[in-house]
């Protein structure tokens, strides 16, 4: 009903054409019925009609355009709402689980320190290991909440190394690897300590892992006016120049690498967090597999 009154001035305005034309023919033709009479006034009636129904159809579908946007906005709204509930809900399992990981780790390393004070240094290096994935594994747990574990002071290079080194001694003694330390006189930086000590334990582990027994490393710190660091060589076998582009992936392990002897999250920890640290870790095999690990002095500049 509301349609036909909105097409009211349409249908008079085609009514007043149609007498118009009756007129027309009437003037014309006279009073005598023909063919043409009734197409004149039956066909302008179907087309009017056929279109009137096009019309009513339209409308009848058609929504106004603001109420399209009202039902999208509400439709977006509860998609928004829906969406940052699983967000929540996943944050709140994921912390879950790195308290539960950082829980079980701390509870995990006070059995093998007994155990390492029990045992003789072929065991105890064994138990080093072992210490050492499982450090590796509560890092990565906590890589992705990394800025709320993040605790700035200020570090001297040389005591996180020497205190790496002695951590290793015995792994170095029976693997019969010379050390050569060439310690730069340097000053702090301003960065976290743990995650710093970290990054440094995964290469000389890795340079352990690959140097070759009765091999050499050599680890040397450097310092300018905006960074500082220390370079990691070993006269091991080299990576290979296949392996070289990749060796920084997540889970990469290498094509000429012993199977199982690495897990291939090391060395993509290192460059993940470094860069957060603000700082590179660098890799080249020119005469021998070098490790530059590059720090900010300051985690601000």
């Amino acid at each position: 009903m509301n349609f036909m009154r909105k097409q009211l001035g349409l249908i008079t305005v085609f009514m007043l054409c149609i007498t118009i034309e009756i007129g027309v023919i009437w003037l014309l033709l006279g009073t005598a019925f023909s063919l043409d009479f009734l197409y004149a006034m039956v066909l302008p009636m179907i087309l009017f009609g056929a279109y009137l129904v096009y019309r009513f159809f339209r409308e009848k579908g058609d929504v106004p355009v603001s109420m399209q946007a009202e039902r999208f906005k509400g439709r977006l709204e509860d998609e928004q709402i829906m969406y940052r509930e699983k967000i929540l809900s996943q944050e709140l399992n994921n912390q879950q689980f790195i308290d539960f990981m950082t829980s079980w780790v701390h509870d995990i390393k006070t059995p093998l320190t007994v155990l390492a004070l029990s045992v003789d240094s072929k065991q105890k290096q064994q138990v080093v290991q072992i210490e050492s994935k499982i450090n590796q594994m509560l890092f990565y747990t906590k890589y992705t909440s990394f800025y709320e574990d993040l605790h700035l002071e200020k570090v001297e290079l040389r005591m996180l190394i020497e205190k790496l080194l002695k951590q290793y001694a015995n792994l170095f003694i029976s693997q019969k690897l010379v050390v050569d330390l060439k310690f730069a006189d340097m000053g702090t930086i301003l960065t976290d300590k743990l995650w710093a000590s970290f990054v440094i334990e995964q290469i000389i582990s890795n340079a352990l892992k690959y140097a070759g027994e009765g091999k050499c490393i050599f680890i040397t710190t450097f310092e300018t006016e905006t960074v500082a660091g220390v370079e990691i060589k070993n006269t091991g076998n080299p990576i290979s120049s296949s392996d070289l582009p990749r060796i920084f992936e997540r889970g990469y392990t290498g094509r000429t690498r012993e199977f199982g002897k690495s897990t291939g999250m090391g060395l993509f920890l290192s460059k993940e967090i470094i860069k957060k640290l603000g700082g590179e870790v660098l890799v080249s095999n020119e005469s021998m597999t070098t490790f530059k690990v590059i720090f900010k002095k300051s985690f601000f500049d």
